[in-house]
C-alpha cells in the first residue's frame, strides 16, 4: 500500500510541476506581449497623455479680457455717473453742481487742495467718490467739470 500511496504521491508532485511550468511560460509570454507591444506602438505614452487631458480639462474658461485696457471716459460720463449722486442734489453736504456760491469757496482753496479732498475723501464723501477706478486725471476732469458748469 505504501508503494500505491507513493505512485499517486509522486503523481501529484508531476502534475503540480507540470501546473506551474505551465503558468510560468504563460506569464513570461504575457510579460514579453507587454512588452513588444509597448516598444512597437510608440503613440501609447501620447495617446494616454491626451486622453487624461482630455478627461481633466476645465469645465469652462473665464475671459476678463484684456487686463490691461485703460478706459477713457470723459469728464461728463464721470460727472454724471459717479459724483452727481451727491454733487447733483447737495446731499450729505455736497456743493451742489451749478451752484456758484457753494463752490466758490472751494474754489479758492485752489486745485491742489479740492484734488487731495476728492481722492482722499473729506467729510461723508469716501475716497475718490467711491470709485476706485478713478485716476487722479478723471477726478481732476471732473472737478473742473464740476467747477465750470458752477460758472467758475
Amino acid at each position: 500500500m505504501s508503494s500505491e500511496n507513493n505512485s499517486i504521491r509522486n503523481l501529484y508532485v508531476g502534475l503540480s510541476v507540470l501546473c506551474l511550468l505551465a503558468a510560468l511560460v504563460y506569464l513570461l509570454n504575457s510579460l514579453f506581449n507587454v512588452v513588444g507591444n509597448a516598444s512597437n506602438d510608440e503613440g501609447v505614452a501620447e495617446h494616454f497623455v491626451a486622453s487624461t487631458n482630455e478627461r481633466i480639462k476645465p469645465v469652462s474658461v473665464v475671459n476678463s479680457g484684456d487686463v490691461n485696457v485703460v478706459v477713457v471716459r470723459s469728464a461728463k460720463e464721470i460727472v454724471e455717473g459717479t459724483c452727481m449722486s451727491c454733487h447733483g442734489t447737495g446731499a450729505m453736504g455736497a456743493p451742489k453742481v451749478g451752484t456758484k456760491a457753494q463752490w466758490k469757496p472751494r474754489f479758492a482753496k485752489g486745485m491742489k487742495s479740492m484734488m487731495k479732498n476728492a481722492t482722499q475723501g473729506i467729510g461723508m464723501m469716501p475716497a475718490r467718490g467711491g470709485d476706485a477706478s478713478l485716476t487722479d486725471a478723471d477726478i481732476e476732469k471732473a472737478i473742473k467739470y464740476m467747477l465750470k458748469k458752477s460758472s467758475l
